[in-house]
């Protein structure tokens, strides 16, 4: 798959936010990993920019992204 973004919230969407991201606004409320995946270069264990105003980095695993608390 060829993915944009990722994003992950802390808590579910109602239908209205639903349909506000699928018409591509960004929600910022509970955001809690923000990752416009534009890194140069992926790397197993490195973590992935977040812009969302939280303490929380996803990193590069092998076939899957996992998240850390710093």
């Amino acid at each position: 798959a060829d993915f944009k973004d990722l994003l992950i919230y802390r808590s579910a969407l109602n239908a209205d936010e639903a349909a506000a991201l699928s018409n591509g606004t960004l929600l910022q409320a509970s955001l809690e990993v923000y990752a416009p995946l534009q890194d140069g270069k992926f790397q197993s264990g490195a973590p992935l920019e977040n812009r969302a105003q939280s303490t929380t980095f996803p990193t590069v695993g092998d076939g899957k992204i996992a998240h850390t608390e710093k």
